[in-house]
């Protein structure tokens, strides 16, 4: 069974991000990249570096999305530092 991690990022300017990946580093130089077309989206590109402030690894999918969505509400951005 594949494993997921749900992480938030956050750039020098305070902006946090939550995603979701099966492989952490490389999706963190992902958002790093300057590369359009590897970044994978238009929220972080151009608005790094970015780093890791908070993760959870070995999550099965259905609980990772749920992770992942409950840290995007107002409650679960409060709760991450």
């Amino acid at each position: 069974m594949q494993t997921y991690t749900v992480y938030v990022i956050q750039n020098a300017a305070g902006r946090r991000y939550v995603g979701l990946t099966t492989d952490l580093q490389r999706r963190l130089a992902e958002h790093n990249s300057d590369d359009r077309r590897k970044n994978g989206g238009h929220f972080t590109f151009g608005k790094g570096p970015w780093y890791v402030v908070h993760s959870e690894t070995d999550l099965a999918h259905p609980a990772a999305i749920a992770r992942e969505r409950w840290l995007k509400s107002g409650t679960g951005r409060r709760s991450v530092g």
